[in-house]
């Protein structure tokens, strides 16, 4: 059996490779070794981000798992009864935030 170090393990993939729904993003893909983030836009451009922490892209790629699938859920019942917005963010606005404007280093791959 797989000695797991930490509850984080068992609950996340070491690569990511997965479509995204966004109006600027195709696929975005993770390698928690190497730490590097591949992003695929609609116009056919690709792009390696190096040295993203896996907390960083966790945050990036959070409507994809299970816990931001239950918080975007929270967030909307929420929503509902205090009649204010609780919007995360889409992910071409938690590209610029966390990744873009952070200035990790990139090469454009196509």
């Amino acid at each position: 059996m797989k000695d797991l170090t930490s509850y984080d393990d068992f609950i996340f993939e070491k690569k990511w490779d997965k479509p995204v729904v966004s109006s600027h993003l195709t696929e975005i893909e993770y390698d928690d070794k190497t730490k590097k983030l591949k992003v695929s836009f609609h116009d056919g451009s690709k792009y390696e981000y190096q040295e993203v922490p896996k907390k960083v892209f966790r945050n990036f790629a959070d409507e994809q798992n299970m816990f931001g699938k239950a918080k975007k859920f929270v967030n909307k019942g929420i929503s509902k009864i205090t009649k204010k917005d609780l919007d995360d963010g889409t992910y071409g606005t938690r590209f610029w935030e966390l990744i873009r404007n952070k200035n990790y280093k990139y090469k454009k791959l196509t």
